[in-house]
């Protein structure tokens, strides 16, 4: 039955001989009651008593509806700053780069009181991209900023999560502009498009992964990397916006992303349970080539794993 009490009709499929596979559109923490019909050549033969089982919670994105803010100091050769977290001072789970940026006297992500219509809470991140010296991409990520060294930032990718059941897809809230490119680096020109990126990695890791903006050999491409020095990459999800034909870029209002999570079983990551989780959001993906579009901006908010 379903939530709402009502039976539901579900058709099984069968892999294999004498094994039948029926998906059932439930969530965590669920009470479901079922029984199996089937036919005997053309005759259908219904059990009639009744099978229950409870599925276990199902856990969710700590802080995935963006409502957990502080601050923390910085210690600067001019005196020590104050940098916007998304976290509050008893629980860390999301970082942002504001520990660099703000030694050049800037925050490119906060919070913001702009939310989606069919949010239950206050706020959500602002992720604004500019330049405070060099280009810094406005970004939000699962981990913890580790340190800085000159004007590069090392970047702990990733915290310890417990999955239960496989997410199928990650939704978030989005709105924000794409800019064109007026800070360019590596392999980006100036007055290309810029490009808003939100990616999902589930991972078996050994501990968080290294991100050097300094070093390029620590770089990851969210579609492609299977394995980092900590482990693989189980599974992932990746959106991105530029510019085209039939976007301007231009900021549309709130939008609900349903970003797919793809499972790598055909690459001998089958029936591998995932421990660590990452979420990262750049309003200017090249960041860490220090380019970008200092007109580039997101909004995200609301953090939700589908099962």
């Amino acid at each position: 039955t379903s939530s709402s009490g009502e039976w539901q009709e579900m058709v099984a499929t069968s892999p294999s001989e004498y094994v039948y596979n029926v998906e059932m559109p439930i969530s965590g923490a669920s009470n479901v009651e079922y029984y199996w019909a089937y036919t005997v050549g053309s005759t259908e033969v219904e059990l009639d008593t009744a099978r229950k089982f409870t599925t276990p919670s199902a856990p969710q994105i700590p802080n995935g509806g963006m409502e957990e803010w502080g601050t923390v100091n910085v210690s600067t050769m001019l005196g020590s700053k104050t940098a916007i977290v998304p976290y509050s001072p008893s629980s860390q789970y999301w970082d942002c780069g504001n520990h660099g940026s703000i030694t050049m006297n800037k925050n490119v992500t906060t919070a913001s009181d702009d939310i989606n219509a069919d949010s239950s809470g206050s706020k959500s991140a602002y992720l604004k991209s500019a330049n405070v010296g060099m280009f810094a991409a406005g970004n939000i990520f699962i981990g913890k900023y580790l340190g800085t060294n000159g004007t590069n930032g090392r970047i702990g990718y990733g915290q310890q999560y417990t999955f239960v059941y496989k997410p199928k897809k990650l939704i978030v809230w989005y709105k924000g502009n794409v800019g064109t490119v007026d800070n360019p680096g590596g392999d980006v020109k100036k007055g290309d498009s810029d490009k808003a990126q939100i990616y999902v990695w589930l991972c078996k890791w050994t501990g968080q992964h290294e991100i050097n903006t300094g070093d390029k050999s620590t770089f990851i491409n969210p579609l492609t990397t299977q394995k980092t020095n900590e482990g693989n990459v189980i599974a992932y999800g990746e959106w991105h916006r530029v510019k085209s034909d039939d976007d301007d870029g231009s900021d549309n209002g709130w939008t609900k992303l349903e970003i797919p999570i793809t499972y790598r079983e055909g690459e001998g990551f089958s029936d591998v349970i995932p421990n660590y989780l990452v979420i990262s959001c750049a309003a200017s993906a090249y960041g860490d080539y220090f380019a970008g579009s200092t007109d580039s901006y997101m909004y995200v908010d609301d953090f939700e794993f589908v099962y």
